[in-house]
């Protein structure tokens, strides 16, 4: 919350500042129930599938677990490799420093979605940062499917989250280049 004077009167306004993820007003309308709750439905499946996992024989799972495990874990490595790579290169490109800790750039996500712009670079750290989030959706899920129970499926809950925002996040930087983007007049192009 903040405190600001208005400047008409000597009256002290509170004002609350929301981000536009916690509002469930869109443009006069409420959101879906869907929307709402897709966090809430997420957790609830991936519970749901543990749940179902428990059930079946342990061995068994964990035999498939340590069957998958060789292309698995190197294959979500690369992905966040090439996550934070690309990410990197988006912020090289607007002329920001990555920073001591490349780890934390994924907070500086909004920085990169305002600082957008698009030049080559930009756009190859932006390929290779969509295809590292996308790899670690599909990885898993190859692997949930091929090797465990259809009922178990719903692991893949928080994955499908991470997918959507993935997207929204990519919606946002892809929007950002389009309102940094410069037209310039047919006169002055080369």
């Amino acid at each position: 919350m903040k405190l600001s004077k208005n400047k008409s009167s000597d009256i002290d306004v509170v004002e609350k500042q929301l981000p536009m993820e916690v509002s469930l007003e869109v443009e006069g309308q409420k959101k879906g129930w869907f929307r709402r709750n897709r966090a809430k439905l997420a957790i609830g499946a991936t519970a749901l599938s543990l749940g179902t996992l428990a059930f079946n024989p342990l061995g068994d799972t964990a035999e498939k677990v340590k069957e998958v495990a060789p292309w698995v874990a190197p294959g979500m490595l690369v992905g966040e490799a090439m996550w934070i790579g690309g990410a990197a290169m988006m912020l090289a490109a607007t002329g920001s420093e990555v920073g001591k800790n490349p780890l934390k750039i994924k907070d500086r996500i909004p920085e990169i979605a305002q600082k957008a712009n698009n030049s080559n670079m930009f756009k190859a750290g932006f390929v290779i940062n969509t295809v590292g989030a996308v790899g670690e959706f599909v990885i898993p899920a190859i692997a949930v499917t091929r090797e465990l129970p259809v009922e178990s499926w719903g692991i893949l809950g928080f994955s499908l989250l991470d997918l959507g925002v993935t997207i929204a996040v990519r919606k946002a930087i892809y929007d950002g280049v389009a309102e940094n983007s410069i037209t310039l007049p047919e006169s002055e192009t080369i």
